[in-house]
């Protein structure tokens, strides 16, 4: 199972870093990425406006 670490963008071209090397990942492994990674940002978010209150 390939699980990405984390991606860059290098002209344009969004670049995921992997434990394997892969050519094309598949859509589905991408959304699930930029599902975790999108959670993680809301999470800290609210804890941040629930400090400030």
């Amino acid at each position: 199972m390939r699980t990405i670490l984390d991606n860059q963008w290098i002209n344009g071209r969004g670049v995921f870093l992997t434990w394997e090397p892969a050519a094309n990942l598949p859509s589905s492994e991408i959304k699930k990425y930029r599902k975790r990674k999108r959670r993680k940002v809301e999470r800290a978010y609210i804890e941040a406006e629930a400090e400030k209150d």
